[in-house]
């Protein structure tokens, strides 16, 4: 089809086409409207292929949509242009619309662009989008939304309905009152944090944010933002959170360790000279008499000042003393009468023991005193009711999962591990509890002291063992305590106490900065036959060593001797005197001191409080040759000597 270029003149509509198309006016070609004979084959194949036909009363309309690239140059542009044809007494006029689309196309292109920019944007920062229409409850998900929760775009529908579906109950409530909330206020950013099930059926933890749009009238129209999965950053925080948890509480128990140890250090320095001059003061008064039974009574009440000594060392964890091969199974059947007698007489104490002997490296004192103290939790958990507790002994493999949950797991081995179980029925304890029942002074009971669990940790953690208690409220409390089984152990010793007198001779130097300490030591010696020389402080032992005429029977030690260091102070003496024994004396415990005098030639450990029956035994570890005042009697007729430890 083309156009007849007479000299008519140009229409409005025209010359706003040219215009449009990048034609001056200037410089317009003539035009007039275009006319057409139906008759044409041409023209009736034009009409029949690109328009619609409609039947009307006023005879035959077509329209024709084209799309024409009109421009000059090296500038198109885009026309929109419908036909309009009227077909009136043979005749086709044709009626010109149009308008422009080159704005429109780069309007779209843009928006296309910026499309594929913030896709690109969710899907590297892994971040799902949203748009919920408040008025229709439609919610449009980004397919990056879908995808974090492992769905694909069919299997979740876009409406409210759907989202509610996928949130937590526990949630759901919360997250609806915060959208009404910040939809009613006049600004903000909205933020939430919920939980939303994957399609594997876990639970994710989503950070949204979004905004409002509202329409002219300020209401609100419109609801966009992103969901962010936070679920591994959460997780990591917490774990961060458990870590730094674990570590201020094991600071706490480390400082609290050292206090103490230190205050248990100093006790058994005092006690020493209460203990040992109580003892000789008895051994100079007649058997029977008001002052020996008074003297007996402040006897017995150092004595158990030195046990909560130990349990203060214990609870520092560097409580284990004189470590031998210990059956639990016979250590349990010698306590069996007195751990009757220790419970409530409305509770019954049930004994389920391994059929084979359980032996563990241990000090048999404390785990006598972790088994007296657990069984007397377990009556007191009764509070005068009726119930049961139950002691098994046993062996079990330990993984590191075992040990999830020790303070100190880092430091214990996979392994098989002998274990004793307190079970009660009583009254259990609640979360509260359980977190605080490790502290030191922290005591449900009215007359508690709040030792005897932190004694108990402290002493499975010095045997390198391990510790699970599981409580709850109204159903009772199981610890089970885990300690490494014992490797070749053998036969378990029994040490047999002594049954005559013995007494050396010599001299004994006496190395010890506390004065009560050392004049106790000296007189305790005197009455064992030898003689003493006492210095306060290194430098004076090496002086006494060397001006000495005969080389000393044995040295007594202090472990933390002031002056010149222990370490270096043995080494001098054993370089003046090669043969002499070194014993260790401390109000620390063997284990500590030992690993502080780690290669040091050293003969062996004296604890205190000493008494003279104590330091009776150590001499003879290391002096074993009979003296002039040593018993005359037969050889058959001699108790055997004590074993060594």
């Amino acid at each position: 089809m083309t156009a007849r270029a007479r000299d008519a003149p140009v229409s409005p509509n025209s010359l706003n086409i040219l215009k449009t198309a990048g034609f001056e006016p200037m410089r317009t070609l003539p035009f007039s409207p275009m006319t057409l004979r139906l008759s044409s084959p041409l023209v009736r194949c034009a009409l029949l292929t690109a328009g619609a036909v409609i039947v009307g009363a006023i005879g035959l309309v077509v329209v024709i949509d084209l799309l024409a690239a009109i421009g000059r140059s090296n500038t198109h542009g885009q026309l929109a242009i419908n036909l309009a044809g009227i077909l009136a007494a043979g005749t086709l006029i044709f009626l010109v619309f149009w308008f422009e689309l080159t704005r429109l196309r780069r309007v779209e292109q843009q928006l296309e662009g910026r499309a594929r920019q913030l896709g690109l944007v969710s899907d590297t920062a892994n971040v799902g989008l949203w748009e919920w229409n408040l008025r229709t409850d439609q919610i449009v998900f980004s397919r990056r939304w879908r995808s974090q929760l492992g769905y694909d775009a069919e299997e979740i529908g876009n409406n409210l309905a759907e989202w509610d579906r996928l949130i937590h109950p526990e949630d759901l409530p919360r997250v609806h009152q915060e959208f009404r909330t910040h939809l009613t206020a006049p600004d903000g950013d909205f933020e939430s944090t919920f939980r939303l099930r994957h399609k594997d059926g876990t639970w994710r933890i989503m950070l949204a944010r979004g905004g409002v749009l509202r329409d002219d009238q300020g209401a609100p129209s419109h609801m966009i933002g992103v969901d962010l999965d936070i679920t591994e950053r959460q997780r990591a925080a917490e774990e961060r959170l458990q870590l730094q948890a674990r570590l201020l509480e094991s600071q706490k128990l480390e400082s609290l360790g050292l206090l103490a140890g230190s205050i248990a250090h100093d006790f058994n320095n005092l006690l020493t000279g209460v203990l040992s001059n109580a003892e000789l003061a008895m051994l100079d008064l007649p058997p029977e008499g008001v002052v020996t039974a008074r003297i007996e009574q402040i006897k017995q009440a150092a004595v158990r000042m030195a046990d909560l000594a130990r349990e203060m060392l214990a609870y520092s964890g560097r409580g284990a003393f004189n470590v031998t091969h210990v059956d639990l199974n016979t250590l349990v059947q010698e306590m069996t009468n007195l751990l009757t007698m220790s419970i409530s007489k409305r509770v019954e104490l049930r004994f389920a023991l391994a059929a084979t002997p359980v032996i563990v490296e241990a000090e048999a004192t404390q785990i006598r005193q972790v088994l007296m103290n657990l069984i007397t939790n377990a009556s007191d958990a009764m509070a005068g009711r009726s119930g049961i507790i139950r002691l098994t002994t046993g062996v079990v493999e330990a993984r590191s999962h075992n040990f999830a949950g020790v303070p100190w797991a880092d430091e214990l081995r996979e392994g098989c591990y002998a274990f004793f179980e307190v079970q009660d029925s009583g009254c259990g304890m609640d979360s509260e509890t359980l977190r605080r029942m490790f502290e030191p002074f922290f005591t449900t009971k009215p007359r508690g002291r709040g030792l005897g669990l932190a004694a108990v940790q402290g002493i499975v953690r010095g045997h390198h063992g391990a510790l699970h208690i599981r409580s709850t409220p109204g159903r009772g409390t199981t610890v089970r305590v885990l300690l490494p089984l014992a490797v070749g152990a053998g036969d378990v010793p029994h040490l047999r106490p002594e049954a005559h007198a013995w007494h050396g001779t010599g001299t004994i130097l006496v190395v010890e900065d506390d004065e009560i300490v050392s004049e106790t030591a000296s007189i305790l010696l005197a009455r064992l036959g030898f003689e003493v020389l006492a210095a306060p402080e290194g430098y004076e032992a090496i002086r006494l060593s060397r001006q000495a005429a005969a080389p000393f029977r044995a040295v007594l030690l202090d472990a933390t001797i002031s002056g010149l260091d222990g370490r270096e102070l043995v080494g001098q003496l054993r370089a003046l005197q090669p043969a002499v024994p070194v014993l260790l004396i401390s109000g620390y415990s063997e284990q500590e001191v030992t690993a502080l005098y780690e290669g040091v030639p050293v003969a062996g450990f004296v604890p205190k409080p000493f008494a003279i029956d104590c330091l009776e035994q150590a001499l003879r570890r290391v002096l074993p040759e009979a003296t002039a005042d040593d018993d005359q009697r037969p050889a058959d007729q001699l108790e055997p000597g004590p074993l060594p430890v």
